[in-house]
Formats: C-alpha cells, structure tokens, sequence
C-alpha cells in the first residue's frame, strides 16, 4: 500500500476535500483547519462535484474521505480529479479498498472494523487524520491513548437498562437517530 508522503499543502495552489456523509462532514472541518493554517480550501460533497464543470488548477491536492474506501460516488469524484491531472489522497480505513490503490498516496485510519451505524470510530479518526494534515503535527500519542479508553469503557450496565425500553428521550443538542427504537430529542 501507498503511504502519503505530503508534508506541506502550502505548495498546492488549493486543496479540494471530497466526501459522503460523515466523511463529508470531516472533510468540511478539515477544510476550516486548512485555511485557519494559510491553506486555499474547500470541501464538496462527492454526488454533486461528479455532475458540475470543475474548475480547480493542476496543482490542486484532491483529498478523498471514506470510511469503507468503497463509496461509489466518491470513487467516481476519485477518477474525474485523475482525469483532470490532479494529485490525488485518499484517507480511507481499508488499504486494499478500491479507493486506496486508485489514489496516489494514501492516509490509513487503521481503526478496525467499525461497528456502529453511526460511524464513530471513522469519523473520529478522520479528523484526527485531517487535523494532522492541515497543521502538520503529528497526532499525539495521548490521542490515540484517550480514543482507546473510550472504546473500551464497559456500557453494559447502560444498555441492560435500555434494551428493553419501547420509547428513549435525550436531551441535548444535534441528536440524531441511529436505532429502531422511537426516539424523540429535545434541545
């Protein structure tokens, strides 16, 4: 597999960030880390970039987000920035993903399989990965160190308690849904 050697984006004219979902999501935070480090950026969502005239100069840096390194439509954005002669990233989980050997260099999130819906261990890395990238600091070890406690902290008791709930409320801000279970939250 293809390790990324990209040390400074400064030398791009612009980094072009492409995602779906979460990892579209991440790509739009990793753009704001860009330009608050000097960086000309902006992040598409990779459904709509396939389908519009693209304008962005040879020396563009395309970074492509995904989890699995198999999302169709990103893997399309993947093949019409090699089209156009740009230098192509891929940060992705998997490095036989077909995302991974099509880019030129490649950025592992190494995080396993992830087994939630809601993407938690992949989203987590990717910013991580692309905060790194954009202020060109190493992750600290203390990172991965917290990221480890947290993903073996014992939620059992927790879900003894809601297994067999028929309704949950949550209050807190920007709640989403990931279970079969009716949910309601409030702000």
């Amino acid at each position: 597999y293809k390790r990324q050697h990209i040390r400074n984006l400064h030398k791009y004219d612009s980094v072009l960030l492409i995602g779906c979902g979460s990892a579209y999501i991440a790509a739009t935070i990793g753009r704001l880390w860009m330009e608050e480090s000097g960086i000309r950026a902006h992040a598409e969502i990779a459904s709509e970039w396939n389908y519009r005239i693209s304008s962005e100069s040879k020396n563009t840096l395309a970074i492509f987000v995904s989890q699995s390194g198999e999302t169709a439509d990103t893997l399309l954005a993947l093949e019409k920035a090699k089209k156009m002669g740009l230098h192509t990233l891929a940060i992705v989980n998997k490095a036989n993903s077909t995302i991974a050997k099509k880019a030129d260099e490649v950025i592992l999130l190494d995080i396993g399989i992830e087994q939630s819906v809601a993407s938690t261990k992949a989203f987590t890395t990717q910013l991580a990965k692309l905060f790194s990238l954009a202020t060109q600091q190493p992750i600290p070890q203390r990172l991965y160190e917290l990221a480890q406690q947290a993903i073996n902290v014992d939620i059992t008791f927790l879900v003894s308690e809601l297994v067999h709930a028929s309704k949950i409320m949550i209050l807190g801000k920007n709640v989403m849904s990931v279970s079969y279970t009716h949910l309601r939250a409030h702000e």
